[in-house]
């Protein structure tokens, strides 16, 4: 979806750039769906990398999308936001529960016009680094051990 929304992007963007970190047999049609969309050269399919390279792709992006339509709790989305990067997530699975306007932005699955909108209002409304930094420690152990002690009692 996101090299879906990358045309629409980039009639604002002209420079956006997409870097697809992993690997999958689903490479070869996404590879000929940027051809098809003529967002190729915009589309950069790093494949599988160590976890050096995944710590600087973090620190370089200006944002961390996956708009999934089955993505779990959401750990890849606090993982980006101990770097300080606003995500964005689709209304879908558990990403709603860690992703919210204050740290990034939520767009309904598989609709490309509002993908590509979400990105374009993250770019130009970009959401404090350290009030994401923040959002994260909602989510540690510590946190999770007195929200349970709370339900609990």
């Amino acid at each position: 979806t996101l090299i879906e929304a990358l045309p629409q992007i980039r009639q604002v963007l002209p420079l956006a750039q997409l870097r697809i970190v992993g690997g999958g047999d689903d490479l070869p049609r996404l590879r000929e769906l940027a051809g098809r969309l003529r967002v190729g050269n915009s589309v950069n399919f790093l494949g599988n990398i160590d976890d050096d390279a995944l710590r600087r792709e973090y620190a370089a992006c200006e944002l961390f999308a996956l708009p999934s339509r089955r993505e779990g709790f959401g750990l890849v989305y606090l993982e980006a936001m101990t770097f300080g990067k606003a995500c964005l997530a689709a209304r879908a699975g558990g990403a709603p529960e860690v992703v919210n306007d204050r740290v990034g932005g939520l767009a309904d699955y598989g609709n490309i016009p509002e993908i590509a909108a979400a990105v374009l209002d993250l770019v130009r409304h970009p959401r404090d680094p350290a009030a994401i930094r923040l959002h994260v420690q909602d989510f540690a152990f510590d946190a999770f051990r007195s929200r349970l002690a709370s339900a609990l009692a």
